[in-house]
């Protein structure tokens, strides 16, 4: 078997892990939780008698606590603390660390993953010698494993869709500074986890609703800044609408397919019809946003 990772301690002795990480997905995002077994093995040390110089003595170990925290590019992504009995030594026993992954984790290591990836398991702990056959401890230390949990982008793709992330689809908005954005947010955000439950497509459609009648403001008080900057370094077409006038025209249509909510009496909204207003609209309001983003950032400059 392979050590994935290996340290010595007091006396000569040696905390390891071996491969393999065997991970299982307790449950899918919003809450992502896995529960990550580890093989963790310890090899006994050598204490010389005081009294007898040429005489070792054989040390075991008792490991009294551990942590482990789930680090991607020395950034943590979740921790959990868990303690156990001895193990004993020359013997490796499987343990078990149960961790919380979020989208917003999941969402920067995608933004920064080109093909396979390495995360990084940091195991710390305290552990204490003892002389065979007696239980009593020699002295306590604290130790550190660092675990490298390697994924091929095929490996990873299907940890991601394990955890139901591939389901998500969610795009981020680049917010602009602008007093009561954050009330646009809102409404997004509370679209999303209807979503997430799917068990009320129309109330995602109404908050979807209330999001775009926020930002409409916004979007009517710099149209003509927002189609000027649209338009920016482009040459007119005869007889074809602008850049700016087509955004124009999906913004309206995304805008009327959300009216589709308050007719309860005339429309059924279905779970899809709810994701496709959600994946449009928050598509289209994060392009719009960098716009306006932009916008105020030459204000400032100017």
């Amino acid at each position: 078997m392979v050590k994935l990772s290996e340290t010595n301690v007091e006396f000569n002795g040696k905390v390891f892990i071996n491969d393999p990480i065997v991970p299982k997905i307790l449950n899918k995002l919003p809450v992502g939780v896995i529960k990550i077994e580890l093989s963790i093995g310890i090899e006994r040390g050598k204490k010389q008698d005081q009294s007898n110089p040429s005489i070792f003595k054989d040390v075991g170990y008792f490991i009294e606590e551990t942590n482990c925290v789930l680090t991607f590019q020395s950034i943590p992504i979740s921790r959990t603390l868990i303690s156990f009995d001895q193990v004993d030594p020359n013997f490796a026993a499987n343990m078990s660390y149960t961790l919380r992954i979020s989208l917003e984790d999941l969402n920067e290591i995608e933004s920064k993953r080109s093909d396979d990836i390495t995360l990084n398991l940091v195991l710390e702990g305290k552990i204490a010698p003892h002389l065979i056959g007696y239980t009593n401890p020699i002295s306590s230390e604290r130790f550190r494993l660092d675990i490298p949990w390697k994924f091929s982008e095929k490996q990873w793709i299907k940890f991601l869709e394990d955890l139901g992330y591939g389901a998500k689809w969610i795009v981020e908005i680049d917010r602009p500074d602008l007093e009561g954005f954050d009330r646009v947010k809102q409404f997004l955000n509370n679209a999303k986890e209807e979503l997430y439950g799917k068990s009320n497509p129309a109330a995602a459609i109404d908050d979807l609703r209330r999001a775009r009648d926020s930002f409409r403001e916004y979007f009517d008080q710099n149209r003509k800044k927002i189609y000027e900057l649209i338009d920016e370094g482009s040459a007119d077409e005869k007889n074809y609408p602008s850049k700016s006038q087509r955004i124009g025209t999906m913004y309206d249509a995304i805008s009327k397919w959300l009216d589709i909510g308050p007719h309860g009496d005339k429309y059924v909204v279905t779970y899809q019809d709810a994701l496709l207003g959600y994946r449009q609209f928050i598509t289209m309001l994060s392009y719009l946003s960098s716009i306006l983003a932009e916008i105020k950032r030459r204000e400032i400059n100017d």
